[in-house]
């Protein structure tokens, strides 16, 4: 029977980050959390290595601005 898992996390330390995903296993996603706020709401622009991430099946922005990533 497959388990579900899920990880949430904020970093602001790109090395950590890289060490947990390097550690992750099939099936598993990762929620990178964005808390911000503001009237009118500011637009939320996740970069990898100074480039916009790219939105995908895989990679997806929540509404409320957090970066869900799946294996």
């Amino acid at each position: 029977m497959a388990a579900d898992y899920c990880v949430i996390c904020t970093f602001n330390d790109s090395y950590l980050l890289k060490s947990l995903l390097d550690e992750l296993y099939l099936y598993f996603q990762v929620i990178l959390d964005c808390a911000v706020g503001g009237s009118p709401m500011p637009e939320i622009l996740w970069t990898k290595d100074g480039k916009p991430v790219t939105i995908s099946n895989r990679i997806q922005q929540l509404t409320n601005g957090s970066l869900v990533i799946k294996h």
